[in-house]
């Protein structure tokens, strides 16, 4: 969850969106990179967050709210383990970015 809540703070343009989120009673080992199929991350602005809450639950769906949409920032906390991230979505898109010619310029 925690990298496809990142990816998604990417694709606003560098350092534009970040989000605020709370994961409480999860694994933190899914919750920072679990990848199981059937799940949805949805973002939208706060005044539709009923409507969509009702359409899902309509569609007999289960969905939750995990935080909130902000600028620039990307904080993560699991609070049963203790665990809590907090970095500016500009530098984690940097690393992000260049991560695989790091690895590549490694093998060489």
């Amino acid at each position: 969850m925690a990298v496809a809540l990142a990816e998604s703070c990417f694709w606003a343009g560098p350092g534009a969106a970040g989000v605020e989120v709370c994961l409480d009673g999860a694994r933190p080992d899914l919750a920072l990179f679990g990848e199981s199929h059937g799940r949805m991350l949805v973002s939208c602005r706060p005044d539709r967050m009923e409507a969509v809450l009702d359409a899902v639950a309509r569609g007999r769906v289960r969905a939750r709210v995990l935080g909130q949409v902000v600028d620039g920032r990307f904080s993560l906390a699991l609070p049963a383990a203790g665990v809590e991230l907090a970095y500016e979505t500009r530098q984690l898109a940097g690393r992000w970015e260049g991560a695989l010619a790091c690895h590549m310029d490694q093998m060489n």
